[in-house]
């Protein structure tokens, strides 16, 4: 009859536990570091925090979510709409509203309150069918143009 023998597998329990140790630390370890804050993370950060709330208040449209981030290696900022239509007509029309948006309200504040000169051309826009799985790409605008999701 085997018997499981406390004493023989300690050290290797003791090296399972010592990986586990230096695995999870090393996950871990990333968060204290730095991170240089670029002027296009701030503007995205604002304007996921601006435009939601002028998108609900101007617009008065409580069923889309609106996430931007800023891409690095793109130089632009990547704004999300999460819609909930798979229509092109619909998505496009929730795009132009967004842009006026940015054209009449956000840009001019960008300038005025953090000196930050943001055009259009800085920023593109997806719209997001968030029904369909994988949240679907509907309409994508990027240098003033709409265009199709295609292999992207």
């Amino acid at each position: 009859m085997n018997q499981f023998n406390h004493k023989k597998n300690e050290p290797t329990r003791l090296l399972v536990y010592l990986v586990f140790l230096i695995v999870t630390n090393l996950t871990a370890a990333t968060l204290p570091f730095s991170y240089e804050f670029s002027v296009g993370d701030m503007a995205a950060i604002q304007l996921s925090l601006y435009a939601q709330a002028a998108w609900i208040t101007t617009i008065r449209q409580y069923d889309i979510g609106l996430l931007a981030v800023y891409d690095k290696m793109g130089d632009r900022i990547l704004i999300d709409i999460y819609g909930t239509s798979d229509r092109v007509e619909t998505a496009q029309e929730t795009i132009e509203k967004l842009l006026s948006l940015l054209d009449y309200d956000y840009i001019p504040y960008l300038k005025k309150i953090k000196a930050i000169e943001l055009k259009n051309d800085d920023v593109k826009i997806i719209y997001r069918n968030r029904n369909e799985e994988g949240a679907k790409k509907i309409l994508i605008w990027e240098k003033g143009k709409f265009k199709f999701p295609i292999n992207e």
